[in-house]
């Protein structure tokens, strides 16, 4: 029985009532390590479509230039209120799949949306089938489509707002915290094993 990854929501939750574009000082960020070739895409995002990516994670500077580290990279790894704090003042959170590890999600596309952030994500099939595209999440399958789809979500708050609360939403109606993906994992067991763990 495979558990899905999932969120805390002691840890991950909304910003407070009225939190808008005013709080919001960083217009794309993205938090974690360089895997497969994510640093080639902030490299082409800055380079090639004028887009700087705040980057917070270790690592980068074995696989980034040493200026375009400098432009892009703001500090070592964040966690718990710090992290959360992080997505809230991101307009945009930018989250990748590990190919090395043949994942279908991230943790953060779930922390992400929990924190009621803007979830801009590699896709994968098995994403599109957790959060409805352009309703719930945003996706991508190049860094020209990463461009354009930050282009967009820039310039059009309300359209943020709108995904980033039905995102939230899909995400705690569909329990995808760690609660529900572990009473779901009981039961299963329970069903295959009866009789054989505690009630």
């Amino acid at each position: 029985i495979l558990m899905e990854l999932a969120f805390d929501p002691e840890r991950q939750f909304p910003p407070p009532d009225g939190w808008s574009d005013r709080d919001r000082d960083l217009a794309v960020s993205f938090t974690g390590s360089p895997y497969d070739d994510r640093a080639q895409l902030v490299t082409e995002l800055l380079r090639d479509h004028g887009i700087r990516v705040d980057i917070r994670g270790n690592r980068w500077e074995r696989m980034l230039d040493q200026k375009t580290y400098t432009d892009l990279v703001s500090g070592g790894p964040v966690f718990g209120d710090d992290y959360r704090q992080r997505i809230w003042q991101s307009r945009i959170c930018l989250a990748f799949v590990t190919h090395a590890n043949h994942d279908e999600t991230a943790i953060r596309s779930f922390e992400i949306t929990a924190c009621e952030g803007l979830l801009l994500s590699e896709y994968t099939d098995r994403l599109a089938e957790l959060f409805e595209p352009d309703k719930e999440a945003v996706f991508f399958a190049s860094a020209e489509e990463c461009a354009a789809k930050i282009r967009w979500l820039l310039d059009d708050e309300e359209a943020r707002d709108r995904i980033s609360q039905a995102g939230r939403v899909r995400a705690v109606e569909s329990g995808y915290d760690n609660t529900a993906r572990f009473t779901k994992m009981l039961g299963e067991l329970r069903s295959r094993f009866p009789g054989r763990l505690p009630g």
